[in-house]
């Protein structure tokens, strides 16, 4: 047990150096030739809370490469307001939230003075929520059918599960025209006796205009509503 102890306490070390190393891992904007910049923009529309997020981030070269925090007189605002900047925290350091469901445009300006916009109306992802009739048989499938449009060119559907316990699960579906996701029943069994949340999103991405010649994308997202079920 000692033993297993130490390999743990080992790892959890690793673990929280590695997230040091990638925290700090942020190079200056004003360094960085535009032409090597990824640029990553994210729109999140959250029935459950009826907010709007949006994200941003600049990374060099690709979506894998160094962080890059924005200095003058580079700059990035949605709707006309600064994003909020946590730089080193998560995937996009540049961060702003709206109540409701909302039209954004993103505003980027290159520290050679070129301004660039990227509208993002609400309707660029379709709506999708969870039809209520869900049922639960113990060692059977689990058949989770959305409402709003089936799977279109380009989107993918997932369905997140979590109870109170700390157990989580995730299940995807990339087949265009689909309405529906068949979670199989071994992946249930860890939820057995509790009450189990329910949602759904709707994702797709596409390429930003004007792209960088590393590439850039919009992802835009719609998270259903979330429903309860007992298993």
């Amino acid at each position: 047990i000692e033993r297993k102890m130490n390999e743990m306490k080992k790892l959890s070390w690793l673990v929280i150096l590695v997230l040091i190393v990638v925290a700090c891992d942020t190079s200056d904007y004003s360094e960085v030739n535009p032409q090597d910049i990824f640029q990553s923009y994210q729109y999140e529309y959250n029935a459950q809370t009826n907010k709007t997020k949006v994200r941003a981030a600049f990374q060099i070269g690709s979506s894998s490469g160094k962080y890059l925090e924005l200095t003058e007189p580079a700059s990035s605002q949605v709707n006309g307001e600064d994003f909020i900047n946590y730089v080193n925290i998560g995937l996009y350091h540049y961060h702003f939230r709206f109540d409701g469901e909302q039209d954004v445009a993103i505003e980027f300006k290159d520290n050679d003075g070129s301004v660039y916009v990227n509208n993002i109306p609400k309707e660029v992802i379709a709506p999708i929520e969870l039809k209520p009739e869900l049922e639960y048989a113990e060692g059977k499938n689990l058949v989770v059918d959305f409402l709003g449009d089936p799977l279109h060119e380009g989107e993918n559907i997932h369905v997140f599960l979590y109870n109170s316990l700390g157990v989580s699960s995730s299940h995807y579906q990339y087949t265009e025209g689909a309405s529906g996701v068949t979670i199989q029943s071994k992946y249930l069994n860890d939820f057995k006796g509790s009450e189990v949340s329910l949602y759904v999103v709707r994702e797709k991405s596409e390429e930003t205009k004007p792209a960088s010649s590393v590439g850039s994308r919009i992802s835009a997202l719609y998270r259903s509503k979330e429903l309860k079920l007992l298993m």
